[in-house]
């Protein structure tokens, strides 16, 4: 069943954001076990996905940052929309097709509850994400979403 006038949004950070216009969206592999399926990682969350915050050594002491704090380490907030068709899968689907282990998939849902995610908010999709099947990208400024426009004299738009 589809989710009626369901936005789906790719969280992300200031300083990936040329690439992703240039590359489009790939998968994430960093620290996904070889027997897990990569995915691009997406939310209906309307404003910000938390577990889209970065982690850093504050103080000696390695934590999850806030929003502002990734925003501010980051270069600024970022997301990209696309269709519902682009990532069909919920998390659901995920732990179904994903291979990742029983215990690995509590502990993503478990940190996701502690950050303040709901992982029912989350989407899938299994294939890279390319910049012809971005409906918008908006950047975080004055306390709101607001669309880029590619420049016509950036080469990598």
């Amino acid at each position: 069943m589809k989710e009626k006038n369901a936005r789906i949004f790719h969280y992300t950070i200031g300083e990936r954001l040329a690439s992703i216009m240039k590359n489009g969206i790939r998968l994430a592999t960093a620290y996904v076990p070889v027997e897990v399926r990569p995915v691009v990682w997406f939310s209906t969350a309307p404003v910000w996905e938390t577990t889209a915050n970065k982690g850093a050594m504050i103080d000696g002491e390695y934590r999850t940052l806030t929003r502002d704090e990734t925003r501010a380490l980051g270069g600024g907030l970022v997301r990209v929309e696309v269709a519902p068709e682009v990532a069909p899968y919920k998390w659901k689907d995920y732990c179904t097709l994903s291979g990742d282990t029983e215990e690995s998939l509590k502990g993503l849902k478990r940190t996701a509850r502690h950050q303040g995610s709901d992982p029912r908010n989350w989407r899938v999709s299994f294939e890279p994400v390319p910049t012809d099947r971005f409906l918008a990208v908006e950047v975080w400024e004055n306390s709101r979403w607001q669309s880029v426009k590619p420049r016509e004299s950036d080469p990598a738009t």
